[in-house]
Formats: C-alpha cells, structure tokens, sequence
C-alpha cells in the first residue's frame, strides 16, 4: 500500500490521529502524519484546529478557543486579554463590526 500522503513510498504506519496510511518520511515520532501535525492546534498541540485566532493568527481547536459569532473564534489567551488588557482596545473596536449589537462575551464554551 501506498503512503496517502506522497502517493510514492510504501506505507510503514498508520497516523494515529486520522488513520491515514503513511510512509516513514510522513510519520513523525509522536506517531502524527504531517498533514496532521500541519493542522494541529497550536495552543494545546492535541487536537485538530478548526480555525484560527483572528487576533494573533494561531491555529486553535474548539477547546482552547472561544466562539464570538458563528465562524470567529478567538484563543482563550487573546480573549482574556479583550477583556481584561486596555491595550487590546482596537481589537475590540474590530470585533464589534462582526458583532453588531451584541456583547463581546458570546457563546463562551
């Protein structure tokens, strides 16, 4: 069988997170493949993103992220500091032209 990542070099293992069969240039040592490990969340490093931060950019996943409106999510970390950190103003300022009308805390998980 064939890597399912490269499509040239024989399959050794299997990715652990996706079950994609994958050769041994595509299998990292924590058993992910790299199409995986590209897509990890960059805050917890355990699950699959599913967005980025729309603050800082990074890639999180549903749990270390918070939902202001369907499809904007922000890091728990950038979060706390929109509400907290005065020098994230302008951040707010943003956001609440995606929020018209509504609090900035939102759907908080």
């Amino acid at each position: 069988m064939l890597c399912e990542v490269c499509e040239v070099k024989e399959a050794v293992s299997r990715c652990r997170m996706c079950s994609r069969y994958v050769c041994e240039d595509h299998l990292g040592p924590d058993g992910l493949c790299s199409i995986c490990r590209e897509v990890l969340c960059e805050v917890c490093h355990q699950r699959l993103s599913i967005n980025k931060c729309l603050i800082c950019g990074k890639l999180v996943c549903r749990s270390c992220s918070v939902e202001l409106q369907p499809a904007i999510r922000v890091c728990r970390e950038c979060y706390s500091k929109l509400l907290s950190d005065e020098s994230y103003s302008k951040f707010r300022g943003y956001l609440r032209r995606f929020i018209k009308g509504k609090s900035l805390i939102i759907n908080h998980e």
